[in-house]
């Protein structure tokens, strides 16, 4: 049985899979399996991938799972002790993987270990470090755009790592049921990650295990307001989802105001009414999905072993407004290479 099983999700992704590719070919740890799910693409990513990687478990999906199912239907195929998730827009160091296992495999708590993420447009910067819960539901990014001075080696243990490239134990990856199969994309890693912190498990950051992403590769893809309905969707269920009853009570009103604050700005720019009617549609999707998520929610809180108390010690952040400033610079930044990518004919 191999030690991990690396698995990549891939969609319409053949000129970036061939790069990661090719530095997954030089890592000096060989103890892993391959599994490459082809998301319905229509690019020849799949005879690209077998052919750049014989041994390589290729499953051709049919059709877009997005993200997560993907990701569930590599980890279905998967053997290895650890699952190796990894975007396909990535570029590996040769120790990468070497560095990532050693830092899960030091202690059986840990349950999730995540890689330094770097641009791979600028390989001196942070993609971003991780992510802290805010009191209002939202994440707060730390790190982001980041010139890397090691200012973040020190730190073990955070509520959220980058989910382009991190090691999760199968067997927690299985008990947790997975990622969830409603979401399509966006915030699927964050509800994995709670329910990984709520069974008791850490989430350890190797920060020697250094990955390269391109960001806005594949997601430049996809249209501002399609980014806002999975967004929200996803968010506001896994709220319900994993916050305990009494953090419910006040996380989710409090979360909800925010969303009407953004529908109304929104709603004062009518070139982003579309973003406002995303985030409306998204409100009224965890309405009509209502009992559904709290079946979720049930399965969720039985296998509680921490109370939010504790959790939010670790995970919890105030809201910085020079976080959310840097944060609204880096979306700037995002649509503005989606744009110069269209301009260019590569999208």
């Amino acid at each position: 049985m191999p030690t991990a099983s690396v698995i990549i999700p891939t969609y319409n992704g053949r000129d970036y899979l061939q790069d990661c590719l090719a530095s997954l070919h030089k890592q000096t740890r060989r103890d892993f399996e391959l599994i490459i799910v082809d998301n319905g693409s229509t690019d020849g990513t799949a005879a690209a991938a077998r052919q750049a990687w014989p041994d390589a478990h290729v499953i051709e999906a049919g059709r877009n799972l997005g993200y997560a199912g993907g990701m569930n239907l590599g980890a279905a195929r998967a053997s290895g002790e650890w699952l190796v998730l990894l975007n396909n827009d990535t570029v590996l160091e040769p120790d990468w993987l070497a560095q990532l296992l050693a830092a899960g495999q030091r202690d059986p708590t840990i349950g999730v270990c995540s890689s330094k993420v770097r641009l791979l447009s600028d390989r001196r910067r942070l993609d971003s470090f991780a992510s802290y819960l805010t009191p209002c539901g939202f994440l707060q990014h730390r790190g982001l755009l980041e010139v890397d001075e090691g200012q973040y080696d020190g730190v073990e243990d955070f509520f959220s790592p980058k989910g382009v490239a991190f090691a999760i134990r199968r067997d927690l990856f299985e008990a947790i049921g997975g990622f969830d199969p409603t979401y399509f994309s966006y915030f699927e890693e964050t509800d994995l990650f709670w329910q990984v912190w709520l069974r008791g498990y850490r989430i350890r950051f190797a920060p020697h295990a250094l990955a390269y992403h391109k960001v806005g590769g594949t997601a430049a893809r996809m249209s501002y307001a399609f980014v806002d309905y999975h967004s929200f969707k996803n968010r506001i269920r896994t709220i319900i989802k994993n916050a305990g009853a009494g953090t419910l009570c006040w996380m989710l009103p409090y979360h909800l105001v925010c969303c009407a604050g953004l529908v109304a700005i929104h709603a004062l720019r009518p070139q982003r009414w579309g973003n406002g009617w995303a985030i409306v549609k998204a409100i009224g999707w965890n309405l009509t999905h209502l009992a559904d998520t709290w079946r979720a929610r049930s399965r969720v809180q039985r296998a509680r072993r921490i109370s939010d108390r504790a959790l939010f010690r670790q995970a919890m952040r105030p809201i910085a407004i020079r976080d959310f400033a840097r944060y609204t610079w880096w979306m700037v930044w995002v649509r503005e290479q989606r744009r110069a990518a269209i301009h260019a004919g590569t999208l």
